[in-house]
């Protein structure tokens, strides 16, 4: 079974344009990523998957220039250039990550895998329902069922949020969670905005080797301590 990790990333954020490129401590935000999902790598292909617009010639010659894969595909459809990238390398299923998760935990990932393996799910996940913190999302999809399901996209917010007919439609999939036993669903670990990158920013400033290689839980009271003060 062909596995890729593919991680969604564009240029052109709304709430904090260029925001994958933004450095901390002389390395952009979207490196911070790939590297904590680098004990994956030699099992599980990474393929920043972005756009073939203007704005995100930079992102591909970053990947280009750092030996990391990178897919271009279409700009407003998200659905479409997952699509795209499955037929390309020729995937059986896919894990989706957000380029906005600087400190996802591989350990989740690898967790999520296995369910999906073991389940014969459609769709394995993390946020159906959620427990565990934004900034820690994984899916992992059956790549068939997702090129065949295209055509049931129909409107603007389900092409950009790619699991969201998934969710909507639970019923016609099988869908398997995995839930954390305390709730940390309103805890906030992405980077969507200025103040998230400036807590991300102090955290990797005040602890650089932890930032890097600690367990999402360890590093949650450390945000905490940021966002407090």
């Amino acid at each position: 079974m062909k596995i890729a990790i593919l991680i969604q990333a564009r240029m052109s954020s709304k709430r904090l344009p260029g925001k994958m490129l933004m450095p901390v401590m002389g390395q952009p935000l979207i490196q911070y990523l790939i590297d904590r999902l680098a004990p994956l790598k030699n099992e599980f292909p990474i393929i920043i998957t972005t756009s073939i617009d203007s704005t995100d010639d930079v992102l591909s010659d970053y990947c280009r220039n750092n030996n990391t894969k990178c897919y271009r595909s279409d700009l407003h459809s998200v659905y479409q250039r997952f699509v795209d990238a499955i037929e390309f390398f020729k995937l059986d299923a896919f894990v989706r990550i957000t380029g906005d998760s600087p400190l996802i935990d591989p350990e989740i990932v690898k967790n999520v895998i296995y369910l999906y393996r073991e389940s014969g799910a459609d769709l394995a996940t993390n946020v159906f329902p959620r427990s565990f913190p934004k900034g820690q999302s994984i899916e992992v999809f059956n790549a068939k069922l997702f090129c065949a399901t295209l055509k049931k996209i129909t409107n603007h917010s389900e092409a950009e949020h790619i699991s969201e007919f998934y969710y909507k439609n639970s019923n016609q999939f099988k869908i398997e969670n995995i839930c954390h036993s305390q709730n940390f669903a309103n805890l906030q670990m992405s980077v969507d905005t200025p103040e998230d990158f400036a807590n991300f920013k102090a955290l990797i400033t005040n602890n650089p080797t932890k930032a890097r290689s600690a367990t999402w839980l360890e590093l949650i009271d450390s945000l905490k301590k940021i966002s407090d003060s």
